[in-house]
């Protein structure tokens, strides 16, 4: 597809009016974005029901118009997270490790988080860490080679390693997720 900038405005203009469904869902998007600038400007409780019924009805028309589609990419998603969990890449590791500096850095300098959840991210990121440090140690000491994909397989200890802070990555995600919806219904409910 070889367009320029005005012909890909073109397509894309050409997409939000090519069916009935593109052109409610165009219309939610502007009336969600008029509802958020007047929450903005208001601060009223009404807009932010308006806007979490809106944002919910969105997303059961774009479910339920593409069932057997979004249940498809559902079933991809998880088995491509299985996969990076259990077949890591260099890539994905260091990239989970450049997200736990930025939470670790977070963790330090903000105010909002308890004293436990701050001990909580600092064991948990500190761990991390110690993990991926292990992990260079050990690519340095067998002179492993990094940007080949299959290394990582050849040693189990290396392999071991990023699962393993895979696994604790994941299990405080999950952790933290829970906190917050604690914290959100406590507050609310009490």
């Amino acid at each position: 597809m070889d367009l320029n900038l005005f012909g890909k405005l073109g397509e894309v203009f050409r997409l939000m009016f090519s069916s009935f469904l593109s052109i409610e869902l165009m219309l939610i998007c502007i009336l969600i974005f008029i509802i958020l600038i007047l929450n903005t400007v208001y601060d009223n409780k009404l807009y932010k029901i308006i806007f979490s019924v809106l944002l919910t009805y969105s997303f059961i028309v774009i479910v339920l118009s593409g069932n057997k589609y979004f249940l498809y990419c559902l079933r991809e998603l998880l088995k491509n997270l299985v996969k990076v969990l259990i077949f890591p890449s260099t890539v994905m590791y260091f990239t989970s490790i450049m997200l736990v500096l930025l939470l670790l850095l977070y963790s330090i300098l903000t105010r909002k988080l308890t004293k436990f959840k701050k001990i909580f991210n600092y064991s948990f990121f500190i761990f991390i860490l110690f993990l991926f440090y292990s992990f260079v140690f050990l690519a340095m000491t067998y002179n492993i080679n990094l940007l080949d994909k299959r290394t990582i397989y050849d040693s189990d200890m290396l392999l071991s390693v990023v699962q393993t802070s895979n696994f604790i990555l994941i299990f405080w995600f999950i952790y933290t997720i829970f906190y917050y919806l604690y914290g959100f219904f406590k507050k609310k409910f009490d």
